[in-house]
């Protein structure tokens, strides 16, 4: 059981949406939402952040996983 530090505002999208991030992880602390997907652009590259609450097995929360996708090759398909 490996726990990390806590981070307040961490990643790419962070930097950028803190207000909205904050706000997501008071969600997920008050159990309302368990995953947040988000969409961005950056340096014209398009970008899918999710946002996923850890919990514990008795739904506890934990921390939070950010997953940061390149979606340029989804961008790509579509335009042809």
């Amino acid at each position: 059981d490996r726990r990390f530090p806590v981070c307040r505002i961490c990643g790419v999208a962070a930097q950028e949406y803190s207000a909205m991030v904050r706000a997501i992880l008071d969600d997920f602390r008050n159990n309302k939402r368990d995953r947040v997907p988000v969409w961005m652009e950056k340096n014209g590259k398009p970008f899918l952040v999710t946002y996923m609450a850890v919990r514990d097995k008795k739904g506890n929360y934990l921390g939070t996983v950010e997953v940061v996708q390149d979606m340029q090759f989804a961008k790509e398909h579509f335009e042809q």
